[in-house]
């Protein structure tokens, strides 16, 4: 039996355990252990591989700890936000098409959550439901009247209740059926795919990317390329939307300007059923070439001028031979 204590700075570390064979001098496994998670009494904990994602090699390896953790709340609560401190042994992961593909599957669950947000708040001005979209109208104006300030941080909060742990359940479940959709979807079993089909997968992931990079990248030269009056005339109608809309916030109350924005939001839909959901900004956004044109622009009028410079030379050194 073996001892060992650690001065913790910061209790919400990991405690990482490699267990080493002495005799072949090669490692057995690994276990990661959060300290939070500790409990004060003996576990057996299973070891993984050096990834920590398969088990360990062997007949179920296992290791048996006996963790205690004593800490101060007011201190470590401090201490959450402050500096963390820099773990100098973790090295940069190197080029790996699994970990490629991983790091784009987890992305691309980020980027749908956050389709998902917009989506339901744009189906609460689509009129997809009357009901819920009167019921959003009607707070959406009491917000506008009761709104203050210190209301703000408070929004924060909606993610918290909305994301609790079902042992936080005070209510009925009223999330159940929101995910049961993802949930059934989670439990389809894997097919095992052929190396075509796992190329062609590989292909379409690299593919998206770019994709996302160029699009990324578009956008914000558009919005340089705003500024710097690449294009004049859009420019200049950016600048006298932004002066009006100054000039309005500073004449009407920001209360009154938003119960105003909510009803025509949820009126656009009533009074033009046919409208296309666009946002006005991204549209004037769309107007502006980005780098990759202006560079064609340029390519295009340098062989405007060649072209107009040799049809001048020919027909000099045409009067030329007439003399």
């Amino acid at each position: 039996m073996k001892i060992f204590m650690f001065p913790i700075s910061d209790i919400t570390s990991i405690l990482e355990i490699t267990v080493f064979d002495e005799k072949k001098s090669e490692i057995v496994g690994k276990v990661s252990i959060p300290l939070l998670k500790i409990d004060s009494d003996k576990r057996w904990y299973a070891l993984k591989d050096s990834t920590q994602r398969e088990r360990a090699k062997g007949n179920n390896p296992r290791i048996l700890l006996e963790l205690k953790l004593s800490w101060n709340f007011v201190k470590a609560s401090i201490r959450l936000i402050n500096t963390k401190e820099l773990n100098y042994l973790k090295t940069e992961e190197k080029l790996d098409r699994h970990i490629l593909s991983r790091n784009i599957a987890r992305g691309k669950i980020v980027i749908m959550w956050v389709i998902s947000f917009f989506r339901i708040i744009k189906d609460c001005f689509e009129w997809e439901s009357k009901k819920w979209n009167i019921i959003s109208l009607f707070l959406w104006i009491l917000f506008c009247n009761v709104f203050e300030m210190w209301m703000l941080p408070l929004f924060f909060l909606v993610p918290f209740i909305w994301y609790r742990p079902k042992k936080y359940h005070i209510l009925v479940d009223w999330k159940k059926k929101f995910t049961a959709v993802q949930s059934s979807e989670n439990e389809k079993e894997k097919e095992e795919k052929s190396l075509r089909q796992k190329l062609q997968e590989y292909q379409e992931m690299i593919q998206s990317v770019q994709n996302f990079i160029g699009k990324v990248a578009s956008l914000g030269e558009s919005i340089k390329n705003l500024y710097n009056f690449s294009m004049p005339f859009v420019s200049f109608v950016a600048i006298f939307f932004i002066s009006v809309i100054a000039f309005v916030m500073c004449l009407i109350p920001l209360k009154y300007i938003l119960i105003i924005w909510g009803i025509h939001k949820y009126t656009r839909k009533i009074l033009n059923p046919n409208r296309q959901p666009v946002s006005e900004i991204l549209m004037l956004l769309s107007r502006v070439p980005d780098d990759n044109i202006l560079e064609q622009y340029d390519l295009k009028y340098k062989n405007y001028f060649m072209i107009k410079q040799l049809m001048k030379c020919k027909i000099n050194n045409s009067y030329s031979i007439v003399d």
